[in-house]
């Protein structure tokens, strides 16, 4: 009986190693998806923000046109 309860506690210990070795390859993959998720997120931004500027200097070329031909038709009455 000694050699089986032995036994099952070798199994048991074996068990705990596995599940902590489980816990750190979990930790180490939500560490790289954290990182990565870091990066993507950086660059959305950065692309949001280049968006962001296209846009406002298409608007203020447009503005500098309507401005230019508001001028235009002054000059023509």
């Amino acid at each position: 009986m000694d050699s089986e309860s032995s036994m099952t506690k070798s199994r048991i210990e074996e068990a705990k190693e596995k599940v902590q070795e489980a816990k750190e390859t979990i930790q180490a993959s939500k560490e790289k998806v954290d990182s990565i998720m870091e990066k993507t997120t950086g660059r959305l931004r950065d692309a949001a923000i280049a968006a962001a500027e296209a846009v406002e200097k298409a608007a203020d070329k447009v503005e500098d046109l309507a401005e230019k031909i508001k001028e235009d038709l002054k000059k023509e009455q």
